[in-house]
């Protein structure tokens, strides 16, 4: 799966989930993070969060993203395939 989206500044990012790596890219970075480092999956209203050991998130927000059904499904999909928890936080309020 490969995304392009904007993050909060409307700069360029792209995501891509292959086999065995998740990619991220934007206008000053590249990141490359092994799928066996993924401990969970959340999902809260305005968010997808990848949390990935030791202590990281990829944080993909839902407002910057043009087919979030599709991520939400390959996200869950993905969770599954590596046996760790998609969490459906939607109910979910910043305090």
């Amino acid at each position: 799966m490969k995304e392009q989206f904007k993050d909060y500044d409307n700069r360029s990012v792209s995501l891509q989930i292959e086999d065995e790596y998740i990619y991220t890219k934007d206008e000053g970075s590249e990141s490359k993070t092994s799928l066996t480092e993924i401990q969970e999956i959340s999902e809260i209203p305005s968010l997808f969060l990848v949390k990935i050991k030791p202590a990281q998130s990829l944080i993909i927000a839902k407002r910057n993203i043009d087919n979030e059904q599709d991520i939400k499904l390959k996200l869950q999909s993905l969770a599954k395939s590596l046996n760790v928890p998609f969490n459906n936080h939607l109910d979910w309020k910043w305090k």
